[in-house]
């Protein structure tokens, strides 16, 4: 993966990795999708200058996407596995929706209960609650001077956006099927009530088709 796009400041922006190499093992080995081409251009072959319209597509497997399909195959010591890697593009599902996320009103419009965090990088906890949750989210975080904006985008069509200046209380927009920022308002409540969340300390128990079983007091959870 050579190259890809990123959504920025309203545009498809180029990302070319040998030009900067730091960031380029952070983009391949974050569990996040990545955009390969946007309506018929290809990032490989892409200039800097001009961003590109249409819809996005990538050829950039989602890194726990590999992993749930190889748990779910159920390999054993004698196995033996053929990964057959297409360079096919597809839809990636919650990129696509990054561009909606990062403009629209969506249909539901609030005022938030808890400050914007960057969720992946300082609340490594709560992210991993989340994901028992909601499985599937995808984060993005970004600042602009005083002001913090969280994206949560799933393949689902839910997403949301909340944007927060200084300690105002922040502006919560949301879209899709499912209420995301609820979810995660859930979780807080949970963890500044109980002092923690009930995924640490929880009994485990994993069923012979895979399936994860969770369980700490009167809480439980299933990842199947």
């Amino acid at each position: 993966m050579p190259a890809w796009w990123a959504w920025s400041s309203g545009h498809w922006e180029l990302r070319h990795g040998p030009a900067d190499e730091e960031a380029w093992l952070e983009a391949a080995y974050r569990d996040r999708t990545l955009v390969t081409r946007v309506g018929t251009l290809h990032a490989d072959h892409a200039k800097a200058d001009g961003g590109p319209t249409g819809r996005p597509a990538s050829s950039s497997t989602l890194p726990g996407l590999v992993v749930q399909m190889y748990r779910h195959a159920r390999i054993g010591d004698e196995g033996t596995v053929l990964d057959v890697g297409t360079g096919a593009d597809y839809s990636p599902g919650p990129a696509g929706l990054t561009e909606t996320a990062s403009a629209a009103d969506g249909e539901d419009v609030s005022t938030g209960r808890h400050p914007v965090i960057d969720i992946e990088e300082n609340a490594w906890e709560l992210r991993s609650m989340l994901e028992i949750m909601a499985p599937g989210i995808e984060h993005d975080y970004r600042e602009n001077g005083d002001t913090r904006i969280a994206l949560m985008v799933h393949g689902d069509g839910s997403w949301v956006r909340a944007e927060q200046t200084g300690r105002e209380l922040p502006t919560v927009h949301q879209g899709g099927p499912r209420r995301l920022w609820d979810v995660l308002d859930e979780a807080r409540d949970h963890w500044l009530w109980e002092g923690s969340l009930p995924l640490y300390g929880a009994h485990v128990r994993i069923s012979p088709d895979g399936t994860i079983h969770l369980r700490r007091g009167r809480w439980k959870a299933t990842i199947a």
